[in-house]
C-alpha cells in the first residue's frame, strides 16, 4: 500500500480553492488479473486543521521558553535584593545596639532602597503581563498634553536635582488638548524621564521638546549622557535586555522600562 499527498489549486469563478488530496495506491488481483485500486480522499480541511495546530504548539512553546525565560531572570534579579534585605535584618537583629545611629540609619536607607527596587521590578512584571495579556483597558479622556508632560517633569525633579541634572521643557507653544490615557502617558514618560536621568552625568542639561509633524505630535527626550554603542542599539527596548551602558550614580535597571515603553505605546496606537 502506498499513500501521497498531492496539492491542487482549483479556480472557481475566479477565486482560488486551495484543496489537498490523498492518493492511496494498492496492488489487488480481480479475475487473476493483476490490477491497482486507487482511493482518493478529500483531507483539504484535516490538513489545514493539523498545519494550524502544528503552528499553534510551535507558538506556545515559544511563549513557555520566553515565560520561562522572564521567570529565571526575575528569579535571579530579586534574589540578590532580598538576600541583601534579610542580611542586613539579621545584623540589626542580633547587633542593633552595637552600631552607631548613624550606621544603624544607613541600613534602614539600605533597606528602604533595596526594597523599592524589589518592588518595582514586581511592578514591572505585572505591567508586562497585563499588556501582553491583552488585560490593559485605556480610560481616554481630553486632556493638556503639556500639563501631563509638566507633571511627568515635576515627578523626576527631585531625582534630577539629587544628581545635579537640570531638566528643560520646550512646548513650542503647541499647547495640545488631545484624548488620551493621562496615567498610561505619565507612566510612558516617566520611564523616558527617569531613563533620561540614570544615564546621564552631573550639571548636564535634560532637554524635553514638543513638535507637531504632520498629524503627530512628537516628544523628545534628548540628554548628554555617554550614548549607546551602535550594536546594542538593537537591545533598548527588548524585554530584561541590558547594554553595556553604565548608570552614572550607580543605580540599579530591571531591563523592563523600554520595554514596557514600546508595549504600551503600541497599545495606546493600536486602541
Amino acid at each position: 500500500m502506498y499513500k501521497q499527498l498531492l496539492e491542487r489549486d482549483f479556480y472557481i469563478q475566479g477565486e482560488r480553492i486551495p484543496k489537498i488530496f490523498q492518493y492511496t495506491t494498492k496492488k489487488i488481483i480481480y479475475n487473476t488479473i493483476n490490477m491497482v485500486m486507487i482511493v482518493v480522499d478529500d483531507v483539504t480541511e484535516l490538513e489545514f486543521q493539523r498545519k494550524e495546530l502544528k503552528e499553534q504548539n510551535v507558538k506556545l512553546e515559544e511563549l513557555n521558553n520566553k515565560k520561562n525565560k522572564i521567570l529565571g531572570i526575575a528569579a535571579h534579579d530579586l534574589r540578590s535584593p532580598i538576600g541583601t534585605i534579610q542580611m542586613i535584618a539579621d545584623l540589626l537583629l542580633e547587633s542593633f545596639e552595637e552600631y552607631p545611629a548613624e550606621e544603624n540609619r544607613k541600613f534602614f536607607n539600605d533597606i528602604r532602597d533595596i526594597s523599592k527596587f524589589s518592588l518595582n521590578v514586581l511592578d514591572d512584571l505585572l505591567d508586562i503581563s497585563a499588556i501582553e495579556s491583552g488585560k490593559l483597558d485605556l480610560q481616554k479622556v481630553k486632556s493638556n498634553y503639556s500639563e501631563i508632560v509638566r507633571r511627568s517633569i515635576d515627578m523626576n525633579q527631585p531625582f534630577a536635582k539629587n544628581k545635579n541634572i537640570t531638566i528643560k521643557f520646550n512646548d513650542n507653544r503647541l499647547n495640545p488638548v488631545l484624548f488620551f490615557d493621562k496615567n498610561l502617558i505619565i507612566q510612558v514618560l516617566n520611564n523616558l524621564i527617569s531613563n533620561a536621568i540614570k544615564y546621564s552625568y552631573s550639571q548636564t542639561v535634560i532637554s524635553i521638546e514638543l513638535e507637531k509633524e504632520g498629524n503627530d505630535l512628537i516628544t523628545r527626550v534628548v540628554d548628554q549622557g555617554q550614548g549607546i554603542s551602535e550594536n546594542e542599539l538593537c537591545l533598548l527596548f527588548g524585554t530584561f535586555q541590558r547594554t553595556s551602558t553604565k548608570a552614572t550614580g550607580g543605580e540599579r535597571s530591571t531591563g523592563l522600562g523600554l520595554a514596557i515603553v514600546k508595549k504600551l505605546w503600541r497599545n495606546i496606537r493600536e486602541k
